[in-house]
Protein backbone atom coordinates (compact mmCIF):
# COMPACT_ATOMS: atom_id res chain seq x y z
CA UNK A 1 0.00 0.00 0.00
CA UNK A 2 1.24 3.41 -0.86
CA UNK A 3 0.82 6.27 1.10
CA UNK A 4 0.38 9.35 -0.36
CA UNK A 5 1.12 12.47 1.79
CA UNK A 6 0.19 15.93 0.35
CA UNK A 7 1.82 18.92 2.10
CA UNK A 8 -0.40 21.16 3.54
CA UNK A 9 0.99 24.20 2.58
CA UNK A 10 0.49 23.21 -0.79
CA UNK A 11 -3.68 22.47 -0.23
CA UNK A 12 -3.79 25.90 1.41
CA UNK A 13 -1.33 27.81 -1.13
CA UNK A 14 -4.01 26.27 -3.98
CA UNK A 15 -7.31 27.11 -2.23
CA UNK A 16 -5.70 31.06 -1.57
CA UNK A 17 -5.16 30.45 -5.73
CA UNK A 18 -8.40 29.60 -6.48
CA UNK A 19 -10.23 31.99 -4.56
CA UNK A 20 -7.94 34.93 -5.50
CA UNK A 21 -8.90 33.92 -8.86
CA UNK A 22 -12.51 33.94 -8.66
CA UNK A 23 -13.38 36.69 -6.46
CA UNK A 24 -11.31 39.58 -5.35
CA UNK A 25 -12.69 42.85 -4.50
CA UNK A 26 -12.22 45.82 -5.39
CA UNK A 27 -9.89 48.23 -3.95
CA UNK A 28 -7.60 51.05 -4.73
CA UNK A 29 -5.03 48.70 -5.87
CA UNK A 30 -7.05 46.73 -8.14
CA UNK A 31 -5.16 47.97 -11.33
CA UNK A 32 -1.97 46.14 -9.28
CA UNK A 33 -4.08 42.99 -9.01
CA UNK A 34 -4.68 42.22 -12.86
CA UNK A 35 -0.97 41.19 -12.71
CA UNK A 36 -1.01 38.63 -10.07
CA UNK A 37 -3.81 36.00 -11.41
CA UNK A 38 -0.65 35.03 -14.14
CA UNK A 39 1.98 34.49 -11.78
CA UNK A 40 -0.55 32.40 -9.40
CA UNK A 41 -1.25 30.46 -12.17
CA UNK A 42 2.11 29.66 -12.87
CA UNK A 43 2.94 29.22 -8.94
CA UNK A 44 0.02 26.50 -9.16
CA UNK A 45 1.37 24.89 -11.93
CA UNK A 46 4.42 24.30 -10.94
CA UNK A 47 3.35 22.81 -7.44
CA UNK A 48 0.69 20.56 -9.47
CA UNK A 49 4.14 19.34 -11.43
CA UNK A 50 5.74 19.05 -7.90
CA UNK A 51 2.64 16.62 -6.48
CA UNK A 52 3.13 14.91 -9.56
CA UNK A 53 6.55 13.82 -9.56
CA UNK A 54 6.37 13.15 -5.81
CA UNK A 55 3.24 10.92 -6.38
CA UNK A 56 5.26 9.20 -9.17
CA UNK A 57 8.35 8.81 -7.09
CA UNK A 58 6.09 7.03 -3.57
CA UNK A 59 4.72 4.59 -6.70
CA UNK A 60 8.35 4.30 -7.62
CA UNK A 61 9.43 3.17 -4.55
CA UNK A 62 6.45 0.74 -4.23
CA UNK A 63 7.59 -0.45 -7.47
CA UNK A 64 11.23 -1.12 -5.86
CA UNK A 65 10.31 -2.45 -2.48
CA UNK A 66 11.40 -5.95 -3.68
CA UNK A 67 14.49 -4.80 -5.05
CA UNK A 68 15.65 -2.97 -1.44
CA UNK A 69 13.90 -6.13 0.64
CA UNK A 70 16.52 -8.22 -1.20
CA UNK A 71 19.29 -5.86 -0.54
CA UNK A 72 18.47 -5.62 2.41
CA UNK A 73 18.40 -9.33 3.31
CA UNK A 74 22.33 -9.15 2.15
CA UNK A 75 24.86 -8.72 5.11
CA UNK A 76 28.30 -9.91 3.47
CA UNK A 77 28.69 -8.75 -0.14
CA UNK A 78 31.76 -11.56 -0.43
CA UNK A 79 29.19 -13.93 0.89
CA UNK A 80 26.95 -13.15 -1.46
CA UNK A 81 29.06 -13.75 -4.19
CA UNK A 82 30.34 -16.63 -2.92
CA UNK A 83 26.39 -17.88 -2.68
CA UNK A 84 26.06 -17.12 -6.59
CA UNK A 85 29.26 -19.21 -7.64
CA UNK A 86 27.02 -22.30 -6.47
CA UNK A 87 24.62 -21.99 -9.51
CA UNK A 88 26.85 -20.14 -12.33
CA UNK A 89 30.49 -19.86 -13.63
CA UNK A 90 30.88 -16.29 -14.39
CA UNK A 91 30.67 -13.37 -12.53
CA UNK A 92 30.89 -9.80 -13.96
CA UNK A 93 31.84 -7.16 -11.06
CA UNK A 94 30.92 -3.59 -11.89
CA UNK A 95 33.40 -1.70 -10.24
CA UNK A 96 33.37 1.92 -9.34
CA UNK A 97 35.71 4.58 -10.63
CA UNK A 98 38.55 2.75 -11.25
CA UNK A 99 40.55 4.75 -9.49
CA UNK A 100 38.46 4.20 -6.10
CA UNK A 101 40.53 1.88 -3.60
CA UNK A 102 38.27 0.87 -1.20
CA UNK A 103 36.59 -1.47 -3.61
CA UNK A 104 39.77 -3.46 -4.13
CA UNK A 105 39.48 -3.81 -0.27
CA UNK A 106 36.78 -6.10 -0.59
CA UNK A 107 37.98 -7.86 -4.26
CA UNK A 108 41.02 -8.74 -2.33
CA UNK A 109 39.34 -10.26 0.36
CA UNK A 110 37.22 -12.83 -2.22
CA UNK A 111 40.34 -13.39 -3.91
CA UNK A 112 42.06 -14.48 -0.82
CA UNK A 113 39.71 -16.69 0.23
CA UNK A 114 40.08 -20.61 0.00
CA UNK A 115 37.11 -21.12 -1.83
CA UNK A 116 38.27 -18.68 -4.08
CA UNK A 117 41.31 -20.12 -4.51
CA UNK A 118 40.33 -23.93 -4.66
CA UNK A 119 37.39 -23.36 -6.94
CA UNK A 120 37.84 -20.45 -9.01
CA UNK A 121 41.17 -19.14 -9.38
CA UNK A 122 41.10 -17.21 -12.01
CA UNK A 123 40.77 -13.24 -12.33
CA UNK A 124 40.04 -11.14 -15.60
CA UNK A 125 40.19 -7.65 -15.82
CA UNK A 126 39.53 -4.51 -17.82
CA UNK A 127 42.46 -2.62 -17.32
CA UNK A 128 45.64 -4.05 -19.36
CA UNK A 129 45.76 -4.85 -22.94
CA UNK A 130 45.19 -8.14 -23.69
CA UNK A 131 48.68 -9.25 -25.26
CA UNK A 132 50.71 -8.50 -22.16
CA UNK A 133 48.52 -10.65 -20.34
CA UNK A 134 51.42 -13.58 -20.37
CA UNK A 135 53.28 -10.40 -18.75
CA UNK A 136 50.66 -9.64 -15.86
CA UNK A 137 50.92 -13.26 -15.01
CA UNK A 138 54.87 -13.62 -14.78
CA UNK A 139 54.51 -10.76 -12.61
CA UNK A 140 52.11 -11.63 -10.09
CA UNK A 141 53.43 -15.32 -9.97
CA UNK A 142 56.92 -13.71 -9.87
CA UNK A 143 59.58 -14.51 -6.40
CA UNK A 144 61.03 -10.71 -5.05
CA UNK A 145 63.56 -10.35 -2.47
CA UNK A 146 61.83 -7.23 -1.14
CA UNK A 147 58.99 -4.91 -1.98
CA UNK A 148 61.38 -3.08 -3.97
CA UNK A 149 61.97 -5.87 -6.44
CA UNK A 150 58.54 -5.86 -6.76
CA UNK A 151 58.19 -2.35 -7.34
CA UNK A 152 60.44 -1.74 -10.53
CA UNK A 153 59.10 -4.72 -11.60
CA UNK A 154 55.98 -3.06 -11.59
CA UNK A 155 56.66 0.18 -13.03
CA UNK A 156 58.32 -1.69 -15.91
CA UNK A 157 54.82 -3.61 -16.30
CA UNK A 158 52.67 -0.58 -15.54
CA UNK A 159 54.50 1.15 -18.73
CA UNK A 160 53.32 -1.38 -21.21
CA UNK A 161 49.95 -2.49 -19.78
CA UNK A 162 47.35 -0.03 -20.92
CA UNK A 163 46.93 2.32 -24.46
CA UNK A 164 46.19 5.05 -21.92
CA UNK A 165 48.21 6.75 -18.98
CA UNK A 166 45.20 7.33 -16.81
CA UNK A 167 46.58 4.08 -14.45
CA UNK A 168 49.84 5.56 -14.19
CA UNK A 169 48.98 8.04 -11.59
CA UNK A 170 46.83 5.50 -9.27
CA UNK A 171 47.21 3.31 -6.20
CA UNK A 172 44.43 0.55 -6.85
CA UNK A 173 46.24 -0.80 -9.63
CA UNK A 174 49.17 -1.04 -7.92
CA UNK A 175 46.71 -2.38 -4.78
CA UNK A 176 45.48 -5.18 -7.13
CA UNK A 177 48.73 -6.41 -7.97
CA UNK A 178 50.50 -6.62 -5.22
CA UNK A 179 48.18 -7.80 -3.25
CA UNK A 180 47.94 -10.74 -6.11
CA UNK A 181 51.30 -11.06 -5.58
CA UNK A 182 51.51 -11.66 -1.93
CA UNK A 183 48.13 -13.68 -2.37
CA UNK A 184 50.03 -16.09 -4.56
CA UNK A 185 53.23 -15.86 -2.72
CA UNK A 186 51.49 -18.24 -0.14
CA UNK A 187 50.41 -20.68 -2.85
CA UNK A 188 51.95 -23.48 -4.71
CA UNK A 189 52.34 -23.66 -8.22
CA UNK A 190 49.33 -25.44 -9.38
CA UNK A 191 46.85 -23.08 -6.95
CA UNK A 192 48.14 -19.76 -7.66
CA UNK A 193 45.81 -17.17 -9.12
CA UNK A 194 45.85 -16.20 -12.44
CA UNK A 195 44.75 -13.05 -14.30
CA UNK A 196 43.82 -12.59 -17.50
CA UNK A 197 43.63 -8.54 -19.07
CA UNK A 198 40.93 -8.02 -21.75
CA UNK A 199 41.11 -4.90 -22.74
CA UNK A 200 41.89 -3.97 -26.88
CA UNK A 201 45.56 -5.40 -28.35
CA UNK A 202 47.89 -2.11 -28.10
CA UNK A 203 51.59 -1.62 -27.91
CA UNK A 204 53.50 1.91 -27.33
CA UNK A 205 56.01 -0.13 -29.58
CA UNK A 206 56.41 2.76 -32.97
CA UNK A 207 53.27 4.23 -31.51
CA UNK A 208 53.15 8.13 -33.33
CA UNK A 209 50.59 10.98 -32.73
CA UNK A 210 48.55 9.80 -35.85
CA UNK A 211 48.53 6.27 -35.24
CA UNK A 212 47.20 6.72 -31.55
CA UNK A 213 44.56 9.03 -32.90
CA UNK A 214 43.62 6.46 -35.36
CA UNK A 215 43.36 3.99 -32.35
CA UNK A 216 40.98 5.90 -30.40
CA UNK A 217 38.80 7.27 -33.22
CA UNK A 218 38.71 4.59 -35.31
CA UNK A 219 39.89 1.04 -33.65
CA UNK A 220 38.37 1.69 -30.37
CA UNK A 221 34.63 3.60 -31.90
CA UNK A 222 33.69 4.11 -28.16
CA UNK A 223 30.56 5.86 -29.45
CA UNK A 224 29.25 2.25 -30.88
CA UNK A 225 30.55 0.72 -28.60
CA UNK A 226 33.24 -1.50 -30.95
CA UNK A 227 35.63 -1.42 -27.93
CA UNK A 228 33.25 -3.08 -25.82
CA UNK A 229 32.75 -6.14 -28.30
CA UNK A 230 36.36 -6.59 -28.69
CA UNK A 231 36.94 -6.44 -24.90
CA UNK A 232 33.76 -9.50 -24.20
CA UNK A 233 35.49 -11.24 -27.44
CA UNK A 234 39.08 -11.40 -25.83
CA UNK A 235 37.61 -12.26 -22.61
CA UNK A 236 35.56 -15.18 -24.47
CA UNK A 237 38.80 -16.56 -26.17
CA UNK A 238 40.34 -16.44 -22.57
CA UNK A 239 37.82 -18.38 -21.03
CA UNK A 240 37.65 -20.70 -23.46
CA UNK A 241 41.58 -21.08 -22.89
CA UNK A 242 41.04 -21.54 -19.19
CA UNK A 243 41.84 -24.65 -17.56
CA UNK A 244 39.39 -26.01 -15.13
CA UNK A 245 39.82 -25.97 -11.51
CA UNK A 246 38.30 -28.84 -9.55
CA UNK A 247 36.40 -29.89 -12.35
CA UNK A 248 34.74 -26.37 -13.22
CA UNK A 249 35.37 -23.11 -14.70
CA UNK A 250 34.32 -20.26 -12.97
CA UNK A 251 35.41 -16.72 -13.41
CA UNK A 252 35.61 -13.05 -11.82
CA UNK A 253 35.39 -10.70 -14.23
CA UNK A 254 35.76 -6.92 -12.99
CA UNK A 255 34.95 -4.37 -15.45
CA UNK A 256 33.17 -0.76 -15.76
CA UNK A 257 30.13 -0.69 -13.96
CA UNK A 258 28.59 0.48 -17.46
CA UNK A 259 30.02 -2.57 -19.27
CA UNK A 260 28.63 -4.86 -16.68
CA UNK A 261 25.34 -3.94 -17.79
CA UNK A 262 23.28 -6.69 -19.73
CA UNK A 263 21.34 -3.91 -21.11
CA UNK A 264 21.49 -2.26 -24.17
CA UNK A 265 21.87 1.52 -24.58
CA UNK A 266 20.71 3.60 -27.94
CA UNK A 267 23.03 5.73 -29.25
CA UNK A 268 22.67 7.82 -32.61
CA UNK A 269 19.77 5.23 -32.97
CA UNK A 270 21.37 2.24 -33.11
CA UNK A 271 20.63 -0.23 -30.38
CA UNK A 272 24.46 -1.34 -28.54
CA UNK A 273 24.91 -4.23 -26.88
CA UNK A 274 27.33 -3.93 -23.70
CA UNK A 275 30.05 -5.93 -22.69
CA UNK A 276 28.67 -8.69 -20.31
CA UNK A 277 25.48 -8.78 -22.82
CA UNK A 278 27.77 -10.27 -25.48
CA UNK A 279 29.20 -12.86 -23.12
CA UNK A 280 25.63 -13.63 -21.44
CA UNK A 281 24.73 -14.46 -24.91
CA UNK A 282 27.20 -17.10 -25.30
CA UNK A 283 26.79 -18.33 -21.69
CA UNK A 284 23.05 -17.44 -20.62
CA UNK A 285 22.21 -17.83 -16.88
CA UNK A 286 26.03 -18.86 -15.79
CA UNK A 287 26.66 -15.28 -16.11
CA UNK A 288 25.36 -12.83 -13.75
CA UNK A 289 26.11 -9.63 -12.92
CA UNK A 290 26.88 -7.44 -9.27
CA UNK A 291 27.36 -3.86 -8.95
CA UNK A 292 28.99 -1.97 -6.55
CA UNK A 293 27.08 1.01 -5.38
CA UNK A 294 27.84 4.45 -6.73
CA UNK A 295 25.88 7.13 -6.87
CA UNK A 296 24.83 6.86 -10.49
CA UNK A 297 25.18 5.21 -14.17
CA UNK A 298 22.46 5.25 -16.59
CA UNK A 299 19.91 4.00 -17.26
CA UNK A 300 19.96 3.38 -13.72
CA UNK A 301 17.79 5.20 -11.92
CA UNK A 302 19.80 6.13 -8.47
CA UNK A 303 17.14 8.47 -7.13
CA UNK A 304 14.58 6.12 -7.62
CA UNK A 305 16.54 4.11 -5.08
CA UNK A 306 18.26 6.23 -2.99
CA UNK A 307 15.02 7.60 -2.05
CA UNK A 308 14.01 4.14 -0.38
CA UNK A 309 17.69 2.42 0.56
CA UNK A 310 19.37 4.82 3.34
CA UNK A 311 22.41 4.58 3.67
CA UNK A 312 23.52 1.19 2.05
CA UNK A 313 25.77 -1.10 4.54
CA UNK A 314 26.59 -3.90 2.20
CA UNK A 315 28.30 -2.90 -0.65
CA UNK A 316 25.77 -4.24 -2.92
Amino acid sequence: MVRIVVNSSFVLLSKFVACRQESAPKTATSHIRKTLPPILKTMKKTLTFLLIITTTSLFSQDELRSYVDFLKEQTDPKEYLFDLWKTCDIIVLGERDHRDTTQYNLILDILSDKRFVEEVGNLYIEVGSVNVTDRANDLIKGQYKSVTDFNKKFVEFLMIACWETSPWDKSNYYQLMFGLTKINSRLPTDKKINIGLFDMDFSWDNMTPEKYKHFLAVEQNKEYSTREKIMANNFLTLYSEQVPRNGSKKALIITSREYAGKFNIETRSLNVKRQAGYIKDVYGDKVKTVALNWYKWRPLNWKKYSSVIENPTNGL
